[in-house]
């Protein structure tokens, strides 16, 4: 199965990009031992930072856009999507991300313009 592409008519910029990410790096598993000192091994799978994202004001037609995105090609926002991340060396760079649980939320305070939030899970950053 392919992996669904972020909407080419749905902004991917954020409000605060690139702000707020946390280590790039997983932290060793670290097993105690009976006699002597811990060890430690790297653990398996990929790297994963952990982003807030909220979008730009939306248009109606771009939020319709996401909200179907995420709800039906997504499912309800649980599968991993590949999206361009903001990386302070480089740019945008295409990379997996997956909605952390229960971050989702919109907010239309301001008709007629729609905001999206969430918190994102980025592989390999």
């Amino acid at each position: 199965m392919a992996v669904p592409v972020w909407p080419s008519t749905v902004p991917h910029q954020s409000e605060a990009e690139g702000s707020t990410a946390s280590a790039s790096f997983t932290p060793p598993a670290v097993f105690k031992t009976n006699a002597g000192p811990s060890i430690k091994r790297p653990r398996p799978g990929p790297r994963v930072t952990t982003m807030s994202w909220r979008s730009i004001p939306l248009t109606g037609v771009q939020w319709a856009a996401l909200d179907e995105f995420l709800r039906v090609t997504l499912h309800d926002g649980t599968l991993v999507f590949d999206m361009p991340v903001y990386r302070p060396d480089l740019g945008y760079v295409l990379r997996k991300c997956e909605i952390a649980e229960g971050t989702l939320s919109s907010d239309f305070s301001a008709p007629p313009w729609t905001r999206v939030a969430f918190t994102r899970l980025v592989y390999n950053w």
